[in-house]
Formats: C-alpha cells, structure tokens, sequence
C-alpha cells in the first residue's frame, strides 16, 4: 500500500513539474533568449529513481542487495549514472550508505535493477524497535539533469 502511495505521489510531482514548462515565458526578439528562457526539457535526459526492496542477502549475511527501478523521462540516451542508496532511521540517520554505477539508460525507458553492497552491520546495532528504511536517488550523471534536484522538498530529503 505504501509503495502504491509513493508511485502515485511521484507520478503527480513528475506531472505538475512537465506541465510548468508549457508556461513559462517565450522571447520573440531573439532565438538565444528563447533557448535559455525556455529549454525543450524533453530535449536532455530526465531521470529519476524508486526503491523497490532492500533487504540482508539470506545467502550471504555479508551482502546487502538495493532493487530499485531507474527512468529516464527525456528524448535522449542518459549516460553514466551512478545510483546512491541509503537506509535512514526513523529520524532520518543514515545507518548504511552505498553507491552503484548504473551506467547508461535509453530515452523514454524504465528498467529494473539490483546491485549487492557490502553489509557493515551498522543498521544491526540499533534498539530491536527502530524502523528503517531505503532511499535511493541517482548522485550523478555525465548528461542528464536529476528530477529530485528540480524539486526542492525532495532536494532537502535527500540532501542534494
């Protein structure tokens, strides 16, 4: 059910955010000012991601594994993204960090992946009811620009 809320609660940012473009202002005098006052955003990658599961690897107490799916909204190819994934507290301390690099992502696509990080057991030694939790986000990428970074709430959440 959370999962459902939070994909939902995403789609509408995503979709209030495409929408405002269509009305920020034009510049008849000159093409230049046009481009900068408004760039096509479809014209560059735009990409985002959602934490599927984590969880300890039950094959190997010394992994854990971050699913999570990554898209790219944009009429181009992004390329080189490096994925950060966090599990935080109820109070928003990060217990265990980690980073991946995705790599490229194709225009207009989603795709699911997993990656295996070490497990410093740090998330352990925490009081028995303490809820935790994973946040992923895309760091960086070489061409694209970052949705979590346009929107500032999700910028201050994941400390971009």
């Amino acid at each position: 059910m959370n999962k459902t809320i939070l994909l939902v609660f995403l789609l509408i940012i995503v979709s209030l955010f495409l929408s405002g473009c269509a009305s920020c202002p034009t510049c008849q005098e000159c093409e230049e000012c046009q481009e900068t006052a408004c760039p096509d955003i479809w014209d560059r990658p735009l990409v985002d991601i959602m934490v599927y599961n984590y969880g300890e690897n039950i094959d190997n107490s010394n992994e854990i594994l971050y699913d999570y799916w990554v898209y790219n909204y944009g009429n181009v190819e992004a390329k080189d993204i490096e994925v950060r994934c966090k599990i935080v507290d109820e109070v928003n301390n990060v217990v265990h960090s980690a980073s991946d690099s995705y790599g490229n992502l194709a225009s207009k696509s989603a795709q699911f992946d997993e990656f295996t990080a070490p497990n410093t057991n740090s998330y352990r030694t925490l009081p028995y009811n303490t809820l935790v939790t994973a946040v992923c986000y895309v760091e960086s990428c070489s061409n694209c620009e970052i949705l979590q970074k346009r929107i500032p709430d999700l910028a201050e959440v994941y400390n971009l």
